[in-house]
């Protein structure tokens, strides 16, 4: 199994701002981005910690508060008066009056707990009906089946604080009133506050500017909060609690909070928990304004090393970029192109140098070596061409062909008109390099003509070329030879009849032409010679052994110096089975029969 790989390229360029960029930004988050995060996360670590620190304080506060509060509710029920009224026989409706002047003794209209004071309830187990103070009273029908009763009994020396009551809008508390001397029960006491109670007492204690804060009870249910609206309901972050402080999401705001378990030193208040939220745009504001202008420091840095590295490269590159640009005029042909040599970069002067020294030695090769040697393949073609003079052979064959006419010969016409169209055809076209594929077929079907005449049907010519293939040019008289040779060489020998196929397709970009027959074929020597004859090993002194008049490897090289090295012709033959001979070419279409590299 082979594992492919992925070649980049990039211009020169890129290669150096690339690379240069990576480093500046790398520089860039090492001594800006990366501190800037590492001290906004210290800041925000040592503001929670402050916040914690804040709610510690605060939670005592409302602690003593709270017990202060919860002495005087003893006191309430310890009055020998209530303890009297609950021991004795007489009915809540005849103690109802003496109950509310003695709450009021103890809540007086000068006091702050008067002013949180809804209700102050009790029910008597053993008696009728209930004592009643406040204007949300509770009315309970049977305590013993209320909630009242069993939140009563959790902690029966203590204040219970039920969840908050939220048709009510007010904080209720129950606790059990008990006989000391045999400890019985007597009844149970209701108390209901205003949703303010613990409210005032939090935010005057608190000096955090806070964007929310509230207290949850042991059922996480929030008792008290600033945000009216979260009194009495359930406390859905639940999942922050794990951590004493943190930040998170909410409606698009980041949020940091703190909180801290009550320090309140009694049972019921253990698992309370105060918490402050903060918004972390206000918590970081002047963070903020720091690190902005911590970032136009950075920003401006960058720019000057950008700019710097921009105009680095330009001056490392613009060398480059000139040699790339003569380069391709060269491609073009272009062999007046120039470098200077006078460059402050020493190795690009060098590099100039020896460019236009290496040009200079390339247009003379071009035109001593290349333009000579084509034009003596250019020679040799016509000298094979020309062997008879055209003009002399035209007008003598149109003469003998009138004669043959005048004797009613005319197969004889036939063949003399086919010959004369191929002399005619070349005498035309001696300053043409190509013909077209129609021009060339037609050249081929006179020449098949006359074949056929001559063999008397004993070898056939099958042509296969698409309609569409027929205006491309080819190079003159380059199938003709390859005809010639298969049917001297490859069907005159043969006893039986036979074929040459010539099929034309096109390849891509490549134009395939086979010629192939059912002849003689030829042994591994010959093939074997033909195939890697080249200039010091002429395939004419192989092909003159048996009597051929073309040179192939001329052809092959004239191919190859007309279009390149990887065109030309190739030979596979079976004795006594046939010869194929592939010719690949460009697909072309211009008049010079050359490929249109620039359309390429």
């Amino acid at each position: 199994m082979t594992t492919g790989k992925i070649n980049v390229t990039l211009n020169f360029k890129n290669a150096i701002l690339i690379p240069c960029t990576i480093v500046v930004l790398f520089i860039a988050i090492l001594l800006f981005w990366l501190p800037s995060g590492i001290y906004a996360r210290l800041f925000r670590t040592q503001a929670q910690s402050y916040n914690q620190n804040i709610i510690r304080q605060t939670n005592l506060g409302i602690a003593q508060s709270l017990l202060q509060f919860e002495e005087k509710i003893k006191k309430v029920i310890d009055d020998p008066r209530i303890r009297g009224f609950l021991s004795s026989d007489q009915t809540v409706d005849s103690f109802q009056y003496e109950y509310q002047n003695l709450i009021e003794e103890y809540f007086n209209f000068q006091s702050l707990d008067a002013y949180y004071l809804e209700c102050f309830d009790i029910y008597p187990l053993h008696k009728q009906g209930n004592l009643q103070y406040g204007y949300k009273a509770t009315d309970i029908k049977q305590i013993e089946d209320s909630d009242y009763y069993e939140y009563a009994l959790i902690y029966p020396t203590n204040l219970n604080w039920l969840p908050c009551h939220k048709e009510a809008r007010c904080l209720e508390l129950t606790r059990c009133i008990y006989n000391y001397e045999d400890y019985s029960l007597q009844g149970i006491l209701v108390i209901r506050l205003s949703h303010d109670f613990l409210l005032d007492k939090f935010q005057n204690l608190s000096i955090v500017d806070a964007d929310c804060m509230y207290i949850l009870d042991s059922h996480k249910q929030i008792i008290c909060s600033t945000d009216s609206a979260l009194s009495g309901a359930e406390y859905t972050d639940a999942s922050l609690l794990g951590e004493n402080s943190g930040s998170y999401s909410m409606d698009g705001k980041l949020y940091s909070y703190a909180y801290v378990r009550s320090t309140i030193p009694a049972v019921p208040y253990d698992d309370w928990i105060t918490v402050i939220r903060l918004d972390e745009k206000m918590l970081l504001s002047d963070f903020r304004h720091i690190l902005y202008r911590f970032n136009i420091l950075a920003a401006m840095i960058l720019a000057l090393a950008a700019a710097a590295i921009i105009l680095f490269s330009r001056y490392l590159t613009k060398p480059v970029s000139v040699l790339t640009e003569a380069m391709e005029q060269i491609a073009q042909e272009n062999f007046s192109v120039t470098l200077p040599e006078n460059s402050t970069l020493k190795e690009f002067a060098a590099i100039n140098h020896g460019f236009n020294h290496m040009i200079k030695r390339l247009d003379t090769l071009i035109n001593t070596v290349y333009k000579a040697r084509l034009a003596q393949k250019e020679a040799q073609l016509k000298n094979l061409q020309s062997q008879m003079n055209p003009h002399f052979l035209f007008n003598t064959l149109q003469l003998i062909s009138w004669k043959a006419h005048e004797y009613e010969a005319y197969p004889v016409c036939d063949m003399i008109s086919s010959l004369s169209y191929m002399l005619q055809t070349d005498l035309h076209s001696d300053d043409e390099n190509s013909f077209t594929l129609r021009t060339e077929l037609e050249y081929i079907r006179q020449y098949s003509f006359i074949i056929k005449c001559k063999y008397h049907g004993k070898i056939s010519i099958l042509i296969h070329i698409p309609e569409e293939l027929l205006d491309c040019r080819i190079p003159k008289l380059i199938i003709q030879p390859f005809l010639e040779n298969s049917i001297r060489h490859g069907l005159e020998p043969k006893s039986s009849p036979g074929t040459v196929t010539i099929m034309i397709r096109r390849q891509e970009e490549d134009l395939l032409c086979i010629i192939e027959d059912d002849g003689v074929g030829m042994g591994y020597d010959l093939l074997h010679g033909i195939q890697t004859a080249n200039d010091t090993l002429p395939a004419e002194k192989i092909w003159e052994e048996k009597g051929h008049q073309i040179a192939l490897s001329n052809i092959q090289r004239r191919l190859q110096i007309l279009y390149g090295e990887q065109y030309g012709f190739q030979i596979t033959s079976q004795l006594l089975k046939g010869t194929r001979v592939t010719l690949r070419i460009p697909y072309c279409l211009n008049e010079t029969g050359r490929p249109d590299t620039a359309g390429r």
